[in-house]
């Protein structure tokens, strides 16, 4: 996705129910970005198909600039010395995130080539769904266990996740112990450890064929969710939505 495709530069005047202005809120999101080391895709000049990665190392306030590390691949530096403005966009807490931002200066320190620019007058804020969703990685996959009311234990490979409930596959032989709307007692534990107990209602039901076989994708809306539960879960969805972005640069 790029700003075209936003529609942020064309005078649409919809775009202002996602634009804020508050400066105070522009300093918190760009500090929550770097304080999550958030990828950014930056794009220079007039050039909206050439995406350079970035990442905002401080946020400085008071001199009401933000310091952005140096783009790879690494021909986006000498681009945006010349050009001295950048188009910012990443995803923040699921939310599509974009600005534009004025480079004040280029500098040399410990940590290498880094770029001062303004901070914007303006972020554009999107909220793509309700509840933002990632897949686990296919190097730690994460199992689920089932309870239905009889007691019968059912367990399937998750498919996505978020703080709103989540996606499994099961064998296509289970099928006749689930019906939607039913509400299941569900167990699994985060890569990290934490160990996620809730009530799982059964929203979809949908039979597929895959090369491994029949298989049966249930999506599912978390009943309850415990405050702290839901943060390690939002903790979760926000690593991984990183480091899907951080491979899909390389």
């Amino acid at each position: 996705m790029n700003f075209d495709q936003l529609g942020l530069f064309n005078g649409d005047s919809q775009n202002e129910d996602f634009l804020i202005k508050d400066g105070a809120k522009i300093r918190a999101i760009l500090q929550e970005m770097s304080d999550e080391k958030t990828i950014l895709s930056v794009f220079v000049a007039e050039d909206e198909q050439t995406v350079y990665s970035a990442a905002i190392l401080e946020v400085d306030p008071g001199r009401k600039r933000f310091a952005l590390d140096e783009l790879l691949p690494a021909t986006g530096n000498a681009r945006l010395q010349v050009s001295r403005r950048a188009r910012i966009l990443a995803r923040v807490r699921g939310m599509v995130t974009a600005f534009e931002a004025v480079l004040q200066e280029a500098e040399q320190d410990a940590r290498g080539l880094l770029f001062q620019l303004a901070i914007p007058q303006w972020i554009y804020q999107l909220q793509r769904r309700e509840h933002f969703r990632v897949s686990p990685s296919q190097d730690a996959p994460l199992r689920v266990v089932l309870q239905t009311n009889s007691g019968q234990i059912l367990k399937g490979d998750m498919v996505d996740i978020s703080t709103g409930g989540l996606g499994l596959n099961f064998v296509f032989t289970i099928g006749d112990e689930l019906a939607r709307g039913q509400r299941l007692a569900c167990e699994f534990t985060l890569p990290e450890g934490t160990l996620i107990r809730t009530d799982l209602e059964v929203c979809t039901l949908t039979r597929l064929q895959s090369q491994s076989g029949r298989i049966l994708r249930v999506g599912g809306r978390f009943s309850v969710l415990a405050p702290a539960m839901n943060a390690a879960i939002q903790r979760y969805v926000t690593r991984r939505d990183r480091e899907i972005l951080r491979s899909s640069r390389l």
